[in-house]
């Protein structure tokens, strides 16, 4: 009895992975779409934050978003947070993410893969119509290569507040274009009070080098 009492554990927790396994075909269709946006001839990808490059694939993942009903809000910064509702919505949100802007000329996973990852998790609970206690934000980061602006994990570190705001929005690239202006121009509205909340259940951020 015992032995049988095992073997169903065992089958009960293949069966538990087998639903909850992510689609990993779906995943690699989606990073190579996302890897044509700004692609160089060797293959790798060149999407500095805050160009009209960097906001094509950011229109491409919000695309995504909406198809999985996602809902959207963008903080001062220009980052960008995804929520799946769970069933109670007084509690922080599991944070899942990581950024689409890129080395001057960097590889076509570092970054996007923390962020396409997240959001295949999220696609694939709603295929199994899996509810979570908490929500979960999807996240992306604004600047955290620092190839066009200095200092680097700049949309993170303003969140956290490592960064004041005020000090971000101010620095420029070699055009001496600032942050907020690059912001205006994507259409992010840099002078509103929508400040994210801190509170978070946890964060989760997958990464190439890993």
């Amino acid at each position: 009895m015992i032995d049988a009492a095992v073997t169903k554990s065992r089958e009960e927790k293949n069966d538990m992975e087998e639903s909850t396994r992510i689609n990993s075909g779906r995943l690699w269709n989606s990073l190579m779409e996302m890897a044509k946006i700004g692609q160089t001839k060797i293959g790798g990808v060149r999407r500095l934050a805050l160009t009209d490059i960097d906001q094509q694939a950011r229109d491409l993942l919000h695309q995504w978003c909406n198809l999985e009903n996602l809902i959207f809000r963008s903080d001062a910064i220009g980052n960008c947070f995804y929520r799946r509702q769970g069933s109670d919505s007084s509690l922080p949100p599991l944070v899942i993410g990581s950024h689409l802007d890129s080395q001057p000329t960097g590889g076509k996973y570092d970054g996007v893969y923390g962020v396409l990852a997240g959001l295949e998790v999220i696609r694939t609970l709603n295929e199994r119509n899996i509810i979570t206690k908490h929500p979960i934000d999807l996240v992306v980061w604004t600047n955290e290569e620092g190839s066009r602006f200095v200092p680097v994990m700049m949309g993170s570190g303003v969140f956290t507040g490592a960064i004041p705001l005020p000090y971000a929005l101010n620095q420029t690239d070699n055009n001496g274009i600032s942050v907020g202006s690059a912001l205006s121009q994507l259409g992010y509205n840099i002078n509103n009070d929508n400040i994210i909340s801190r509170d978070i259940f946890g964060y989760l951020e997958i990464h190439i080098e890993q």
